[in-house]
């Protein structure tokens, strides 16, 4: 989930930690409320899109059910005939028919549906497919990337300064150990 959550923010941070702190949230809640949708649209993905595309409904529809309602008679029935089809065909049946149908069984829009919605968003094909990736070829990406390897680069000759001043202190035994450190 920590990649998928990673290309939707675009490799951006501040979206990714609103995001996994949402979908924490959710999976937590074991469903979608509001509160969360709101927090995941603010850091630019609205998993109820991504549900409503897949199956052909509202998103007002899904935005009630979302809130514990059964949503419009016309979504009710589409809900009817996806659950025939999943009957019928089983897995065969359509992406957006076992989206539906699970929708119907269990009432609400479920952690697991928001977390289908980030892989259909993230596999090819999707919106945010290859989105770190991405996002790291732009300009700003590139100069992110260059500053967290700079900053990783001063940690790390921090840390081997750090190490040879322990060494030069403890003598040659301890200096071996440094040694196989770095």
């Amino acid at each position: 989930a920590m990649d998928r959550l990673g290309d939707i923010a675009l490799g951006n941070k501040d979206k990714f930690q609103s995001l996994s702190l949402a979908f924490s949230q959710i999976s937590a809640a074991g469903k979608l409320t509001g509160e969360d949708l709101l927090q995941m649209v603010n850091a630019g993905f609205n998993p109820l899109n991504t549900l409503a595309e897949k199956t052909g409904t509202s998103l007002g529809d899904l935005k009630d059910v979302m809130s514990g309602g059964k949503g419009s008679a016309a979504f009710r029935k589409q809900m009817k005939d996806a659950q025939n089809e999943v009957k019928k065909l089983g897995a065969g049946a359509s992406e957006g028919a076992k989206l539906l149908a699970q929708i119907g069984q269990e009432g609400m829009i479920s952690a697991e549906m928001v977390g289908k919605a980030m892989e259909i968003e993230t596999s090819p094909g999707g919106r945010f497919y290859d989105g770190m990736e991405n996002a790291s070829k732009t300009l700003e990406g590139q100069f992110s990337t260059l500053k967290d390897n700079s900053m990783q680069l001063v940690g790390n000759i921090f840390s081997h300064q750090r190490c040879a001043e322990r060494c030069d202190s403890s003598g040659r035994k301890r200096r071996d150990r440094c040694a196989e450190r770095a």
